[in-house]
């Protein structure tokens, strides 16, 4: 069969674009798309249940990678005013509002850790564990704060209430014993505590 005749008998007359995609074994617009929400929303269960979906259509994870890999690329150079990103990724409320919560660095870094992701996943052994091992790790990752903003943080707190430091007070000092006047007086202080050392003294 041809792959129009593929799509035909799975979708019928009229297919919708899931239905070519499914037909096609080629990951859905909506299925990434909900991926990609999942990890900017910091969602682990829609993250892992879009996971356990694209293992049921069988989709590689490679393939799954790369894909959204570019959504985070396509972010970045949007922000950057840099190249014509894809319209879905902009044009869907479940992808584009998501997207207004970051900022290039934010995006950097998902970037950087999806293609250390795939590294990973091309020598492991077990790729559904790993692919969801690193998706984890996404959602685990705390929004970048700006230089400036730290400062205004910093700059805060220390204008602040003063700090305290205490100081910690001061054990009372063991009263001074009067030393012995006299050679047997000074044994006798002795015998009291060395007895053995008094008998040698005497």
């Amino acid at each position: 069969l041809s792959l129009l005749e593929q799509v035909v008998n799975y979708g019928g007359q009229s297919p919708s674009l899931e239905d070519v995609s499914e037909a096609l074994g080629v990951l859905s617009v909506a299925l990434l798309a909900e991926l990609f929400a999942a990890i900017v929303e910091r969602s682990a269960k829609r993250a892992l249940d879009a996971v356990a979906e694209i293992d049921r259509r069988g989709y590689d994870y490679h393939d799954v990678l790369k894909r959204l890999a570019r959504c985070f690329q396509e972010a970045l150079f949007h922000q950057l005013n840099v190249g014509t990103p894809s319209s879905w990724l902009f044009s869907s409320p479940q992808s584009a509002e998501p997207l207004q919560k970051l900022s290039r660095a934010d995006l950097l870094r998902y970037l950087s850790l999806v293609l250390q992701l795939g590294e990973r996943l091309s020598r492991s052994v077990y790729p559904r564990l790993t692919f969801e091992v690193g998706l984890l790790m996404l959602l685990e990752l705390e929004p970048a704060h700006s230089l400036d903003e730290l400062l205004k943080r910093l700059t805060a707190l220390s204008s602040g209430a003063s700090l305290q430091v205490a100081v910690p007070s001061k054990s009372p000092e063991p009263p001074l014993v009067p030393a012995p006047d006299t050679f047997e007086a000074f044994v006798l202080e002795v015998s009291k505590a060395r007895p053995a050392l008094a008998s040698v003294l005497e």
